[in-house]
């Protein structure tokens, strides 16, 4: 049987966190890394629906990735480029790589909003085997809302059960 591997698409601008992520993928996954938000969109545009995708969620500052005086994003706005990828994209499944403090409440309830399926804490769930933990956990996700809104309420049991086992295996 031919092995199919899943694409997983990170735009971040931390190295170590790359590849922290590029290790977590073991044989599971096909790693690439991505310069900024065109280039992630063109990615999208050509994977299959099965990719993963573990952004930066705040603009890029001018001059490229780097975090200058704000430092890992403080006081820098979600990157509207986020959003229109996660409207035109919803079934994808997203994973934001940020920085998680007290100050970013809003920014945390406006990403799960526009349809991010899961957040990697930098400096505190960032180990391999943690990101690989995440990705195990956001396979299928935006799928599975997606089908739960259309599904008939009178849908038996276990007519579910098979749904979500499709699911798990996208």
């Amino acid at each position: 049987m031919k092995r199919v591997f899943r694409p997983l698409l990170v735009m971040h601008p931390e190295p170590a966190f790359r590849e922290r992520v590029r290790q977590a993928c073991g044989n599971d996954y096909q790693f690439h890394a991505l310069a900024d938000w065109e280039e992630l969109l063109d990615a999208v545009r050509d994977s299959p629906p099965a990719a993963l995708l573990i952004v930066y969620p705040y603009d890029t500052p001018v001059g490229g990735f780097g975090y200058g005086v704000n430092g890992r994003g403080r006081n820098t706005p979600l990157a509207p480029a986020l959003r229109g990828l996660l409207a035109q994209y919803p079934s994808t499944s997203v994973l934001a790589a940020m920085e998680v403090t007290p100050d970013r409440f809003d920014d945390l309830r406006t990403l799960g909003k526009w349809g991010v399926v899961q957040v990697i804490s930098l400096d505190h769930d960032d180990t391999p085997y943690a990101i690989s933990q995440r990705l195990r956990s956001a396979r299928g996700r935006p799928l599975r809302a997606l089908l739960e809104q259309v599904l008939p309420p009178e849908t038996p049991g276990r007519a579910r059960a098979i749904v979500e086992a499709a699911t798990d295996v996208v």
